[in-house]
């Protein structure tokens, strides 16, 4: 099992299986340092195995939400931020998209969500202008391109 098994946390539980059977280690702080994991680590995973086997030990857990649903925002109200980050104007900066959501949606989110919901999940990104120098003249880049465009 432990050449077969190619997540390495599971094969470092295997490890452990072995290393008790076969009397290498008698302490679960000795099994700790021949593993390199912490021995109140190992005594969670010792437990899980006498309250379920090999089945209990090597079942993972799935954390947060997995089916993909939204916690704060229903599909329409995402459709809508959405329409509302590709309007030309769009928003500078996440708080304006905050305060948006807070006054079309009557919904508060967490900044960290509200990025990794826009980057990542949207894949958008925030309508900022290039900077422009403020003792730029217009006028002279207007004949600048004049001038380019007749050569």
């Amino acid at each position: 099992m432990i050449k077969a098994e190619k997540d390495g946390k599971k094969r470092t539980k295997l490890i452990l299986l072995k290393m008790i059977v076969e009397n290498e280690v008698k302490e679960i702080q000795e099994a700790g340092k021949k593993l390199y994991i912490h021995r109140n680590t190992i005594a969670i995973w010792l437990k899980k195995y006498r309250e379920g086997g090999i089945k209990k030990l090597l079942e993972v857990k799935k954390l947060g939400n997995q089916e993909g649903k939204l916690k704060y925002l229903s599909e329409e109200q995402l459709n809508k931020l959405k329409e509302a980050l590709k309007n030309e104007k769009g928003f500078n900066f996440y708080k304006e998209i905050q305060i948006w959501i807070k006054k079309e949606f009557k919904v508060e989110i967490p900044y960290d969500t509200l990025w990794n919901l826009v980057r990542k999940r949207l894949k958008a990104k925030l309508k900022v202008p290039r900077p422009v120098n403020i003792r730029k003249d217009i006028e002279k880049e207007d004949a600048f391109k004049k001038t380019l465009l007749k050569n």
